[in-house]
């Protein structure tokens, strides 16, 4: 029986004999890549619909306008999600002094820019494009005046690094207005460039017959072609007029509209305030044993652990029997993955194929947020990763500093990441009120009502995403029981999970020997700034510690740092204001000792020495228990401490 994730051989020829069930989701390249993986034996290729038995098979190539298919595959799609137009720009050389076009050209090499841009647009992807588009450019380059274009020249030409010249760029570009009533002049005398209209086109389409020579078979292809570009144009010149979704895209989707999923919603209910607050308040063994059984139910291909209460880590997990080093002892499903994938199965997906149509750009993370929102406030014990849900740590019991007040920032004063964390919590917040705003907008307010879209339930799942997600093929994914295994350093090598087809599923590997009924852990190479600052903890003796050093290098140390780092002491990329991370030993900092010298390393010392005394001022006189709220930005404080008189300690015998 052929499933979803049906794998088909190159080499093979394929009979479906069962159906195959779909993967609808596009998400612009990479939906060709996720159908279509090589390994290292063969080339394998996934289904991306449903096909019943003896139907023709068909796929789906990805993000292709329609010129593709027609100039190199001879046909054009009856619908085609990545349809676009193309518009084009260049310095005229007619109508306009000599002096003009010299000025614009040296403009435009200055700039690095082509001289002739162009752009495919579509109406969904248009008002995001076109604002940063060459074509959009030149158009600003042709309207400045000569006095506009020689200032920008000399101002790019001064630039000293990439950096420099993409800020010179920006302000000589957008010191020039770009409107909208500019781009709908374009696409109008695009329009009018055609010898007939879109209509008298789509009159003699209704009447043609099928070809009988090939000849005529290519001129109909053609025709066909024109037509779909004139029409694409038609309804992007609509919705930038109007900002209405052109009808022939409505009647194209293959999922509910905003108001069907709602309705859906409605008829299958969610969970009350009662309700969830009821079923969270089960006591952690319950909540440990519900998560056991629905794995056993789920039937992991390979399960060699099982949750369990740890005294001081909360959660943690258990060999169920030994282990090898190296040994898969976890391979979760697909299916028990909350991720874009399996969101596909939940109420939730009409409003996050919408967020993706409007949107015109993935935003995984922010998806995959409200996917967790919307399975964990809104269908709460009805959800089916409640069980997983239900464990994870409410915000009272967790500690990221993005839940810190100002006592706790208190405690870390003199520390970097003190900023660090208030830029971060300033950014969530600003970002909430940003995607609340967008989402109402958007979808409206049924599906994550203001009751559940707060600002505190955002802040818990951003948290959650930020400290639980496992990665592979570039995506983040919540990975049942696989994230209640705790973090340990001693030698381990550093995690990995990968999703291997034969094993079935997403595969984790033993770091280390583990006997039955032994804590097993993970090592996932972080120093400690990054699991306090998105985690909330840090770790004793971490290998991978290191203590941050801004320094300003003068014009020889950045050349020879940039000559470590890019292989190009004249790299553009660098800059004079360089962050290093210093780990123990200290010999083995080559960018530092590259870029001061070993014999010249006094103001890196210095620096340290200095953050020492700033860190150990702060603690003096201070010490917490580990139930007090404190507790956790005290130890990171402290072993920054102790690492920094390690570090300190070792200049002496740097050779």
């Amino acid at each position: 029986m052929c499933k979803e994730g049906c794998t088909w051989f190159l080499s093979r020829t394929c009979l479906i004999t069962n159906p195959i069930h779909v993967l609808a989701v596009r998400q612009m390249v990479t939906f060709f890549l996720q159908h279509h993986v090589l390994t290292d034996t063969d080339f394998i290729i996934k289904a991306d619909r449903d096909t019943e038995a003896g139907e023709q098979v068909f796929m789906d190539y990805g993000d292709n306008s329609n010129e593709i298919y027609f100039t190199f595959h001879g046909f054009v799609p009856d619908y085609n999600p990545f349809a676009c137009f193309e518009l084009a720009n260049s310095v005229p050389r007619k109508g306009f002094t000599d002096s003009y076009i010299n000025l614009r050209d040296r403009l435009v090499t200055a700039l690095h820019m082509p001289a002739n841009p162009r752009e495919c647009l579509r109406w969904n992807t248009i008002n995001k494009v076109w604002a940063h588009s060459p074509v959009n450019m030149m158009g600003r380059i042709l309207k400045m005046s000569d006095a506009q274009a020689r200032e920008c020249i000399e101002q790019v030409s001064n630039a000293k690094n990439r950096k420099s010249f993409g800020t010179a760029a920006r302000k000589c570009l957008h010191a020039v207005e770009s409107t909208t009533e500019e781009l709908i002049s374009r696409m109008k005398a695009l329009e009018d460039s055609y010898k007939t209209t879109l209509e008298e086109d789509l009159e003699k389409l209704t009447k043609l017959e099928a070809p009988s020579t090939m000849e005529g078979e290519q001129k109909q292809i053609t025709f066909r072609y024109r037509v779909a570009q004139k029409q694409l144009l038609r309804e992007t010149l609509e919705f930038v007029q109007t900002g209405k979704m052109p009808e022939r895209e409505k009647a194209a989707q293959t999922v509910l509209t905003i108001a069907e999923a709602d309705e859906k919603l409605t008829e299958n209910g969610r969970a009350t305030k009662e309700e969830l607050e009821q079923a969270l308040k089960r006591p952690l063994e319950e909540k440990i044993e519900m998560l056991n059984a629905w794995v056993k139910d789920q039937k992991f291909p390979v399960q060699k652990i099982v949750a369990a209460a740890v005294p001081g880590l909360r959660v943690g997990t258990l060999a169920t029997s030994p282990i090898k080093e190296n040994e898969p002892y976890l391979v979760v499903p697909k299916r028990a993955v909350m991720d874009l994938h399996t969101s596909q199965k939940s109420d939730v997906y009409p409003y996050l194929h919408h967020i993706s149509v409007n949107l015109d750009r993935s935003d995984d993370f922010h998806e995959l947020l409200v996917f967790l929102m919307f399975e964990y406030f809104v269908k709460g014990p009805e959800s089916t990763w409640w069980p997983y849900l239900a464990l994870l740590p409410s915000s009272t019991e967790m500690y990221p500093p993005a839940f810190y007040d100002n006592e706790q920032l208190a405690i870390l004063t003199g520390h970097p990441i003190r900023n660090e964390i208030v830029r971060n919590r300033d950014r969530i917040l600003s970002t909430f009120g940003k995607v609340k705003t967008y989402l109402y907008r958007t979808l409206g307010e049924k599906f994550l009502p203001p009751d559940v879209f707060t600002k505190e339930n955002y802040l818990w799942a951003h948290s959650i995403l930020d400290s639980r997600s496992i990665w592979w093929n570039g995506q983040r994914h919540l990975v049942p029981l696989l994230d209640m295994v705790n973090c340990k350093t001693d030698g381990l090598r550093v995690h990995s999970t990968t999703v291997d087809l034969s094993l079935g599923g997403a595969v984790t590997r033993a770091a280390a020997t583990y006997e039955k009924e032994e804590q097993v852990f993970e090592d996932y190479g972080q120093p400690n700034s990054i699991y306090f600052l998105f985690h909330g903890f840090s770790l004793e003796n971490n290998p991978y510690d290191c203590v941050e050093y801004i320094a300003d290098l003068d014009t020889e140390q950045l050349e020879r740092f940039s000559l470590f780092k890019h292989g190009n002491p004249k790299h553009p990329d660098a800059t004079q204001r360089v962050r290093f991370c210093i780990k123990s030993p200290l010999s083995s900092n080559e960018d530092l000792i590259v870029s001061f010298g070993v014999d010249d390393m006094a103001r890196p010392k210095k620096a340290l020495e200095k953050t020492h005394q700033t860190l150990v001022a702060t603690l003096r006189g201070r010490t917490f228990e580990p139930e007090s709220k404190f507790y956790g930005p005290f130890l990171f404080m402290k072993r920054q401490i102790q690492l920094l008189e390690d570090l300190i300690s070792q200049f002496k015998d740097l050779k």
